[in-house]
C-alpha cells in the first residue's frame, strides 16, 4: 500500500512539474498560410518538448500532428459535408447570439481590458502580408488601394488588381509568449469580474436600504 502511494505521489509531483515547466517556458507559434482557389496553410504551436501542428490542406482534410519528444501521433480530421457543416454553423450562430445578449457595459469593458492584455502578450515579433487583391467593381480596389497607401511599414505589400476579381494572398506570423503571463490575464479577469459584480451588487443593496428607510 505504501508502495502504491509514493508511485502516486511521484506521478503526481511529475506532473505537477511539468505543468509548472509549461507555465514558465516560452511558447512559440508560427502561421503560414496562402489563398488562391482554396486556403492552405499550417499552425504550429511548440512549448518545450511539445509541439502541435494543425494543417489544412487543399482537399479538405485537417491532418493534426503532436510532437512529444521522439513521439509522434496523427489525427486527420475530414471535411465535413455541407449539410453537416451548416447545421455546425447554425449551432454556433445560436451560442454566439445567446452569448451576446448576456453582455452589458461592464462585461464588455472587462473583454477589451481583457483582449489588450493578451495582445500585449501574444503580439508577433514577425509579420508578412503579400499579393495581389482585385474586385468585380475597381472602386472597391481603388478604396482599397487608398487604405494601402496609409499603412506604415513594409510588412503588407498587395498588389492592387483593377482589371478582374482576384484573390491571392500569403501570410505568415510567428512570434512568442508564455503561457503563465496569459493565464495570470486571465485569472485575474475572473477575478476583477467577481469583485465588480459583489461590488455593483453591494451598492444596489445599500441604494435599496436607503430607499426603504425613507
Amino acid at each position: 500500500m505504501s508502495v502504491l502511494f509514493w508511485i502516486l505521489a511521484f506521478l503526481l509531483a511529475m506532473i505537477v512539474c511539468v505543468f509548472l515547466l509549461m507555465l514558465v517556458c516560452p511558447c512559440h507559434y508560427f502561421f503560414e498560410g496562402k489563398k488562391q482557389d482554396k486556403f492552405v496553410g499550417v499552425i504550429t504551436v511548440r512549448v518545450g518538448f511539445l509541439k502541435i501542428c494543425l494543417k489544412k490542406e487543399v482537399f479538405g482534410n485537417y491532418p493534426l500532428e503532436v510532437y512529444l519528444g521522439k513521439w509522434r501521433f496523427t489525427k486527420t480530421k475530414k471535411q465535413e459535408l455541407r449539410g453537416e457543416r451548416a447545421n455546425k454553423q447554425n449551432i454556433e450562430k445560436r451560442v454566439i447570439i445567446t452569448w451576446l445578449r448576456k453582455l452589458n457595459r461592464e462585461r464588455v469593458s472587462l473583454i477589451l481590458e481583457l483582449s489588450r492584455s493578451i495582445w500585449r502578450k501574444m503580439r508577433p515579433q514577425e509579420f508578412c502580408l503579400k499579393g495581389r487583391v482585385g474586385f468585380a467593381d475597381p472602386y472597391y480596389t481603388g478604396l482599397l488601394a487608398a487604405a494601402l497607401c496609409g499603412l506604415p511599414g513594409n510588412r503588407i505589400e498587395i498588389e492592387p488588381v483593377f482589371w478582374g476579381e482576384i484573390c491571392e494572398l500569403f501570410l505568415k506570423i510567428k512570434g512568442q509568449f508564455t503561457i503563465g503571463k496569459i493565464f495570470y490575464c486571465l485569472l485575474y479577469a475572473y477575478l476583477a469580474n467577481r469583485l465588480r459584480v459583489r461590488y455593483i451588487a453591494k451598492r444596489v443593496r445599500k441604494k435599496e436600504e436607503n430607499g426603504y428607510g425613507l
